[in-house]
């Protein structure tokens, strides 16, 4: 889910935007920071965004949380009971018996048998905040997932590039969004 926040009115100064600088806010993981501000700064390079320590018209952040979560629930097993056949032989009748065989077949069984299970998912979520050399509010997008992939730096990557495509103005596109990672 994909969460922009831009004033509309600033929409044609953000679009004036050409110079930026980094900056390092997370001193929990200042190493995941690096490299996830390195895919900022690298994405906006590709979008024709200047790097500068010196004379930036923004300051980049990132603010980003990685959590397992337990998910639960049921699926359910289809199971079969073989069916069974029975004969039965035997003589019937006084004076000249008659020989006699008679086969009886009963259907097996199928149901659906529930099956609880539990497993872990991790739940990420990304923040990327443009602010004036000033300290002033800019822009802000915020992202999160949920799937199987513990490493947020495999994941980073896709929703870096999904936040980052509605700077400076929004494409529209739905903020739910399916992004296949590889």
């Amino acid at each position: 889910m994909l969460g922009l926040i831009s004033d509309p009115a600033k929409v044609g100064q953000l679009a004036q935007l050409k110079m930026f600088s980094l900056a390092s806010t997370n001193s929990f993981n200042p190493l995941q920071e690096k490299e996830l501000l390195h895919i900022v700064k690298n994405h906006l390079t590709s979008k024709g965004y200047v790097y500068s320590e010196k004379h930036p018209d923004f300051v980049v952040s990132i603010d980003f949380a990685i959590d397992p979560v337990q998910v639960s629930g049921t699926t359910f097993m289809s199971t079969s009971t073989p069916g069974t056949t029975s004969t039965t032989s035997g003589y019937l009748g006084s004076g000249t018996p008659s020989y006699f065989s008679a086969t009886t077949t009963t259907p097996g069984q199928t149901q659906m048998v529930p099956i609880p299970y539990s497993d872990i998912a991790y739940h990420r979520a990304i923040t990327i905040n443009f602010t004036s050399p000033e300290g002033i509010p800019l822009w802000r997008g915020e992202a999160e997932s949920t799937g199987s992939k513990s490493d947020l730096l495999v994941v980073a990557p896709y929703l870096i590039k999904e936040l980052l495509t509605e700077f400076p103005r929004k494409t529209g596109k739905k903020t739910g969004r399916y992004v296949p990672v590889k």
